[in-house]
């Protein structure tokens, strides 16, 4: 992480860099919920299919 923010910091002004990085760690948070939504999702399927059974 730290090579890649030296890469931007050349490449890029410093208000790039910060839009960037935030933007990244958005997305990754992001992602993170959404795993644990389809966690949640599927533990409370497998709750209903047993209910059934």
């Amino acid at each position: 992480m730290k090579e890649l923010c030296n890469i931007l910091s050349v490449k890029f002004s410093t208000l790039q860099i910060l839009w960037i990085i935030k933007s990244s760690c958005l997305c990754s948070q992001i992602v993170e919920e959404v795993k644990k939504v389809k966690h949640d999702m599927r533990i409370w399927s497998l709750g209903r299919a047993k209910l059934w059974l």
